[in-house]
C-alpha cells in the first residue's frame, strides 16, 4: 500500500507543475479556456496510462474518496492517498513557485483556483454539476467492466481526458476573469493556494478564500454518485465482484508461491 501511497504523492507532484505551467503557457492566446481544457486532457489521460498499473491513478481525492464510498478502493488506502496527494500536490505548487519568478508566479495565482466574480452558491452548484461528470466518465469506463473490456486499457484514459477537456472549456465560460472554472481536483486547489500564500505579499485568507469550494463540492458529487451506485448498481456489479475475487485469489497464489520459495 505505501508504494502506492509514494506514486501518488510523487504524480501528485508533477501533475501539479504541469498543470500550472498550462495555465501560464495558454495565458497569451486568444481563448486561453481552450487550450487550459484540451492540454489538460492530453495530461490525464497520459498520466492514467502511465500509472494505472502503480496505484490506479486517482491522482484526486474525489476518485479516491468516490471509490472508498462504491467499495473500488480499500478503506484504509484512501486514507492513505488522501493526505499523499495533498503533499504531492504542495511539492509541485512549490516546484512551480521556484521556477519562476514572484511576480510571474503571482499573476497566476501558481495555477490556484478561485471562484473570481461568481458568489460561492454559483461556484459550488458549478463544481458540484462538474465533479458529477468526471466520476461518470470515470464510472463508465474505468470502473465498469464490461466497458473497460471493451474499450481496453487505452481507449478508458482517454475518454476520460475527453470528459476534463469539456469540463474545463464549458465550466470557465461560464463567468468572467478571474473565474478559473471548475476544480474539480480538491488537492490540486489546496495544494496551488498553500504555495501561493508563501509568497511575501499574500495575506493568508485571500490564497485560501472560498477553498472549501473545492472539497464540499466534490464531497457532494461523491456521495450523490456513490447512494446512486448503490442503490441501482449497474448490470455488471457481479461481473465486478468475479473479477476482483479473481484478482484476490491470484494475488493469494502469488503470495504462496513466494513463501514456499524462500
Amino acid at each position: 500500500m505505501w508504494k502506492g501511497c509514494l506514486v501518488e504523492c510523487f504524480g501528485m507532484a508533477v501533475y501539479v507543475w504541469t498543470h500550472t505551467a498550462i495555465v501560464m503557457a495558454s495565458a497569451s492566446y486568444t481563448y486561453p479556456p481552450l487550450l487550459i481544457g484540451i492540454f489538460h486532457g492530453v495530461l490525464l489521460s497520459l498520466f492514467i496510462l502511465q500509472f494505472a498499473a502503480s496505484s490506479g491513478a486517482h491522482f484526486n481525492s474525489m476518485i479516491t474518496f468516490s471509490t472508498m464510498l462504491t467499495g473500488h478502493t480499500p478503506f484504509f488506502r484512501g486514507l492513505c492517498y488522501i493526505p499523499a496527494q495533498i503533499l504531492g500536490a504542495f511539492i509541485g505548487a512549490l516546484c512551480m513557485k521556484a521556477s519562476v519568478m514572484p511576480d510571474f508566479g503571482m499573476r497566476f495565482k501558481l495555477g490556484a483556483c478561485h471562484r473570481g466574480p461568481m458568489n460561492s452558491g454559483q461556484a459550488l452548484m458549478i463544481e458540484v454539476v462538474s465533479c458529477l461528470l468526471v466520476l461518470f466518465a470515470a464510472y463508465g469506463t474505468a470502473f465498469n467492466a464490461r466497458q473497460n473490456a471493451i474499450y481496453g486499457p487505452v481507449f478508458v484514459p482517454l475518454f476520460s481526458g475527453l470528459m476534463l477537456v469539456l469540463i474545463i472549456f464549458c465550466s470557465s465560460s461560464l463567468g468572467e476573469p478571474p473565474f478559473t472554472g471548475a476544480g474539480v481536483n480538491p488537492p490540486l486547489c489546496l495544494g496551488c493556494s498553500a504555495a501561493y500564500a508563501l509568497y511575501d505579499d499574500i495575506e493568508t485568507a485571500v490564497a485560501f478564500e472560498d477553498q472549501w469550494i473545492y472539497w464540499v463540492g466534490p464531497g457532494i458529487s461523491s456521495i450523490l454518485h456513490g447512494v446512486m451506485y448503490l442503490i441501482a448498481p449497474p448490470h455488471h456489479h457481479a461481473l465486478y465482484q468475479e473479477q476482483k475475487a479473481l484478482r484476490q485469489r491470484k494475488k493469494e497464489e502469488k503470495s504462496m508461491n513466494k513463501n514456499s520459495t524462500d
